[in-house]
């Protein structure tokens, strides 16, 4: 996988890479950049990997439902993302930075984390293909070389991923609750 400074940069795109296994890679510019993959065929715990960054996602909850972010290997979590009740979520980073996940068109098709000044960092803008579903993302030219883009970019899919599968029928649920 490359990684680097312009990592985030040309024609970013996550698409399946097995059929009927939810495993899932991010192309720069048809480069492999970052991979997502599911640890169990039922569940929600995913391994995030961008370059030497390695991340665990897991969705806890029901009635108050969460997601926890994990440097893989750590028992401590390093962002949480809460669900809102109406719509969208606040992913609260350990550092205090907060970014709004919301969904940002009519049909489901474009998501986005928005910062606190308003800009749109990272936008993901879904389609199914032949060979399932895939998303265009876009990294704000300013934001490519932010320390959490790599998070926010690895997150936003594993979100929309979820959402979409068949295997994520109780985060479909939440999704549907916020969107």
């Amino acid at each position: 996988m490359t990684t680097g400074q312009d990592a985030f940069k040309g024609r970013l795109l996550w698409k399946s890479v097995e059929a009927f296994k939810p495993v899932y890679e991010l192309r720069s510019n048809d480069v492999p950049v970052a991979r997502i993959s599911w640890t169990k065929e039922w569940g929600t715990l995913a391994e995030a990997q961008y370059g030497d960054l390695r991340y665990a996602f897991k969705r806890n909850g029901i009635w108050n439902p969460c997601l926890t972010v994990r440097v893989e290997g750590t028992p401590y979590d390093i962002a949480r993302l809460e669900f809102r009740w109406m719509s969208g979520a606040d992913l609260k980073l350990q550092n205090g930075t907060i970014y709004s996940w919301s969904m940002t068109s009519t049909w489901r098709q474009e998501w986005a984390f928005t910062a606190a000044d308003g800009t749109k960092p990272v936008v993901f803008r879904t389609k199914y293909t032949m060979k399932g579903l895939q998303a265009d993302v876009t990294v704000e030219g300013g934001f490519q070389r932010h320390r959490d883009a790599p998070l926010l970019v690895l997150l936003g899919w594993y979100l929309i991923a979820s959402c979409y599968s068949s295997d994520g029928a109780e985060t479909a649920a939440v999704m549907a609750a916020i969107g």
